[in-house]
């Protein structure tokens, strides 16, 4: 009874409402766990840190690059499927359409798996799974193509445009997340795993010369001691008096 009356007059909380609100808090999903930020990283940490993205950015270059070579042909042979939607017979557009997502599939079905193999340090989580994500897409995109053309179904030309609209989004998350990785641990726009400035000293400057192929320099010839100059002979006596007569 007086419960009721605390609670009719605001002053008191159902025992109801306190465990559904301990519940409640319970529910809340912890925080994600993950690699400090880089402000906060000593020096020693970051190189470290710096260190695992290089190694992982060097790895995922080679599925990277194999799945932007092959989109690139593989988008011009998309384009002809869709130009021939427009005149052609349904029966010929999904054989033209298999055919292209056969011819693809096996590449970008490499690459995911490639991709996928690849361990993924905390830092680069981000980038990791916007990667896998949009080669998944294209993959899935050209499996549509191919399964038009085995169940004859043109509906499925509708599931390519939609995995053509997650490999939109994928890549967009992914070019984010690589500008925002490299800016943070100070990479180039192609990072690659540097070799030791020892190396890279001695590929930049000129090979050193041997003493078998250093060209020997040529003896200092001497020259002559300069002769002496003869002096100025001055004009006789009898030449001068000469001189003033015919003036």
């Amino acid at each position: 009874m007086i419960r009721w009356l605390l609670r009719l007059l605001g002053l008191g909380r159902p025992p109801a409402s306190r465990e559904g609100g301990t519940a409640a808090a319970a529910r809340q999903p912890a925080a994600k766990l993950g690699p400090p930020p880089v402000e906060e990283l000593t020096a020693e940490e970051f190189r470290t840190a710096r260190r695992r993205v290089v190694a992982y950015v060097a790895r995922s270059r080679v599925p990277l690059r194999q799945v932007v070579a092959a989109r690139q042909k593989w988008l011009v042979d998309l384009s002809k499927v869709y130009e021939a939607i427009k005149d052609s017979p349904t029966q010929l557009v999904l054989e033209r359409a298999g055919a292209v997502g056969e011819n693809h599939e096996p590449v970008f079905r490499d690459a995911l798996l490639l991709t996928q193999s690849i361990e993924p340090p905390p830092e680069v989580e981000g980038v990791h799974a916007a990667l896998v994500g949009w080669i998944t897409a294209l993959h899935a995109a050209c499996l549509a193509l191919i399964d038009a053309r085995k169940l004859k179904d043109r509906a499925m030309l509708g599931r390519l445009r939609e995995q053509l609209g997650q490999a939109r989004k994928h890549s967009a998350t992914l070019v984010a997340e690589r500008a925002e990785l490299f800016t943070a641990y100070r990479l180039n726009v192609r990072p690659a795993v540097q070799r030791p400035k020892r190396d890279a000293e001695t590929a930049s400057s000129p090979p050193a010369r041997d003493d078998a192929t250093r060209p020997t320099a040529r003896p200092i010839a001497r020259r002559a001691p300069a002769r002496p100059r003869r002096a100025r002979r001055e004009p006789s006596q009898s030449r001068r008096t000469r001189t003033r007569a015919v003036g």
